[in-house]
């Protein structure tokens, strides 16, 4: 298995896993892609999660997705470590996710219930918080971010 970014061949895969797993495709564009990793076999594309930047220092957690096939085989804990990874490398110190249903998978992973009432305007006005997803999903926020110790103006990942 090999784990990198999206290339242009994998566009169709990701289409459909996305929407065999029950998750919004409309919106998603050729910028979006370009902030997504994808767990490959072969030509084969196991699994896919992205980051969406929505100011300097935030961002929207977006489709994490395994194939059925592929799932319980730690692709989604790998693909999510490297989003992260990429999400801090772009400078954003927080992260959000909208979620019907890996809400417990991701409070394991240090991310924090949020009341939508308490959510940023950049997250609100994003098309999943608007109405791609569903008024009962859930909203988790994950600080990546935390001042240095000794250097309060320089941040470092947690």
């Amino acid at each position: 298995m090999t784990l990198g970014f999206v290339q242009p061949n994998d566009t169709t895969s990701i289409y459909e896993l996305l929407q065999e797993s029950g998750l919004p495709v409309s919106d998603l564009t050729p910028e979006h892609l370009q902030h997504f990793l994808v767990m490959k076999e072969g030509g084969a594309v196991l699994g896919v999660a992205g980051v969406e930047r929505l100011s300097l220092h935030r961002g929207l957690i977006r489709s994490l997705a395994v194939s059925p096939a592929h799932r319980g085989k730690r692709i989604a804990s790998q693909l999510y470590a490297a989003i992260e990874n990429h999400a801090c490398s772009i400078g954003l110190r927080e992260v959000y996710a909208l979620t019907t249903t890996i809400e417990e998978w991701l409070m394991r992973l240090d991310f924090e219930r949020v009341e939508r009432s308490d959510v940023p305007d950049d997250v609100r006005s994003t098309a999943e918080f608007a109405g791609l997803c569903p008024a009962s999903a859930v909203v988790l926020r994950k600080i990546l971010r935390v001042p240095a110790e000794n250097a309060p103006n320089l941040y470092v990942c947690s």
